[in-house]
């Protein structure tokens, strides 16, 4: 005896609403394989672009490149030299005068690569920040050369330590005084004459000695 129609109809809706289930069900498995596929797949390229990028930065001295290759990809920092990201992250607080936050960072590797001389660099151009003496200021800029705006710097206090070094010599201190010509240019206004000077009473105090 056939069955009643309404109840071969409810059997043929719940077939297809099973078909449906196992349907989504597989199209979401697909999707998430997909995703775990797709994923491994940028993580590749992104790690390996992250290491093209270390690579480049530091061959070519671009610590501000190095930097930002591992703060896009840091699980690099487990693979690569730590020293190089310290490093790298320290140079470029130098070039951006955080000059205490980059000793700092230098100190944990002062064996790496010429941390201890950028130690030193720093620490004396901090020197020359806080002192209040110019012929001090001015021979630290001068020791440092292009570190910075060391040698803008030092230019600029030319002038002062020429006036201080004139006073100087006129109170009767040569000694002192020719330590301030001695650092100044040669071609300096009469920074030649001054020496000159200076070189003649020394010549006339050494020949009195002797006499």
């Amino acid at each position: 005896t056939a069955e009643p129609a309404s109840d071969q109809e409810k059997k043929e809706e719940k077939k297809k609403a099973r078909i449906s289930k196992k349907v989504k069900v597989l199209i979401a498995c697909a999707a998430a394989l997909v995703l775990v596929v797709g994923g491994g797949v940028w993580f590749g390229i992104s790690t390996y672009s992250a290491y093209q990028d270390v690579q480049n930065g530091w061959s070519n001295k671009n610590y501000q490149q190095v930097v930002a290759a591992y703060q896009h990809a840091p699980w690099l920092a487990l693979f690569e030299d730590e020293n190089q990201r310290l490093y790298s992250e320290a140079r470029v607080k130098v070039q951006n005068y955080q000059l205490e936050d980059a000793i700092a960072l230098f100190e944990q590797i002062e064996d790496f690569e010429d941390a201890k001389k950028q130690i030193e660099d720093a620490k004396l151009y901090l020197k020359a920040e806080n002192s209040e003496q110019v012929k001090e200021k001015y021979d630290a800029y001068r020791q440092l050369g292009n570190y910075l705006d060391s040698r803008k710097k030092k230019e600029s206090l030319i002038p002062q330590l020429y006036e201080e070094g004139k006073e100087i010599l006129l109170s009767g201190d040569f000694e002192t005084a020719q330590q301030y010509f001695n650092l100044l240019p040669e071609d300096y206004e009469q920074t030649s004459d001054y020496k000159m000077v200076i070189s003649k009473y020394e010549n006339v105090l050494l020949y009195s000695s002797v006499i």
